[in-house]
């Protein structure tokens, strides 16, 4: 599966901002500012910011930027031998896990909230009653699980790529398609490839954006099959391959990848749906 990458300087610019700017800057800063005395407490708050926050930033970008992967891998890319920094890799992901426990769960908060506004059980309440109300949610473990698993399965829903497909990435700098080909196989496979060909060329619009992947196939392969967090990793026959929900323009991929003939496709994306070009 390709990782996903960001087609835009807005979209950075906007990422940063969802990163940075969390539920408990719109949720409790009003109410901690107000209590630890106002301008003042922004004031000293802006400062601190400044000398922990900004430095903290600016190491997360270089580390990402030079690596271009996840944390994990990130330090296992730039650590030297025998350096541990790879251990602060998997604390940065349980924090992701932990973090993401707490989001869901408030993320549900919000939705319930929203739900019994739109259904008038709000109404004329006063804020020691809906305060209340809070407290009657909390005490029903089947209402916070029921709109934190909504939340889970409206993001899964919104993802716009999804379905089988093969291993696959980007080229970092410096490396020759052939030289990314054998690095992605490895980082999401486990294994070991030799001697890819090239069988064919697939491209596609993104926007105003021209993407283009370049397809390979090798029967030369050493090591053991593993799953990474790009997904599960499987042998399955062509057979079975075809009869499973694919990927948006597997299909074409894959007749590119046995059709000798079939060497380039286009797809584009129409009014009755994606349109497919293969020559």
């Amino acid at each position: 599966m390709e990782r996903e990458t960001l087609k835009s300087r807005l979209g950075f610019i906007l990422l940063s901002a969802g990163c940075a700017i969390g539920i408990g800057n719109v949720w409790k800063f009003p109410y901690i500012a107000g209590q630890g005395g106002g301008g003042a407490f922004v004031l000293f708050y802006l400062v601190f910011l400044v000398i922990l926050g900004l430095p903290i930033m600016t190491m997360e970008f270089a580390v990402g930027r030079a690596s271009r992967k996840s944390p994990v891998r990130a330090y296992q890319a730039l650590e030297k031998p025998g350096q541990k920094w790879h251990i602060h890799g998997y604390l940065t992901l349980i924090g992701c896990y932990l973090l993401m426990m707490f989001y869901t769960t408030v993320a549900g908060w919000m939705l319930h909230y929203f739900y019994m506004t739109a259904i008038g059980q709000l109404s004329g309440l006063n804020a020691e009653q809906v305060a209340g109300k809070f407290t009657e949610m909390l005490a029903s473990p089947s209402v916070m699980t029921f709109w934190m698993v909504f939340v889970v399965a409206l993001d899964k829903v919104g993802k716009n790529y999804s379905g089988t497909t093969f291993p696959g990435g980007h080229v970092e700098p410096g490396e020759t398609f052939k030289e990314s080909v054998i690095r992605e196989i490895y980082e999401e496979t486990g294994l070991t490839i030799q001697n890819p060909r090239l069988t064919g060329i697939y491209h596609w619009m993104t926007g105003d954006i021209k993407n283009v992947g370049f397809l390979y196939k090798t029967s030369e392969y050493e090591g053991k099959l593993i799953s990474s967090e790009e997904g599960k990793v499987y042998w399955i026959s062509g057979e079975q391959f075809l009869k499973k929900p694919l990927a948006p323009g597997m299909e074409q991929v894959w007749q590119m990848m046995h059709d000798e003939d079939a060497q380039e496709c286009l797809q584009t994306l129409t009014e009755a749906g994606i349109v497919s070009k293969i020559q």
